[in-house]
């Protein structure tokens, strides 16, 4: 089941530290349309990737996926 706060937040992050998607998959280690998949909803990140976007975003778990950023 998607998540529309996760992928809302995830698009607001990125947009507000000048990065594209591209920067991020290179991150994560995934192709860009994988990433792009995770903020149109149409695929959920790992919890591998979750834990690593927190740590990139200096943010936790929770925040990420229930809270309003």
């Amino acid at each position: 089941m998607a998540n529309v706060q996760l992928a809302k937040n995830l698009l607001t992050l990125r947009k507000s530290r000048h990065l594209t998607q591209d920067d991020l998959s290179r991150m994560l280690h995934i192709s860009r349309q994988a990433y792009s998949n995770y903020e149109t909803m149409k695929r959920n990140p790992d919890l591998e990737s979750l834990l690593l976007l927190c740590s990139f975003y200096h943010i936790t778990l929770d925040e990420l996926v229930l809270r309003t950023l």
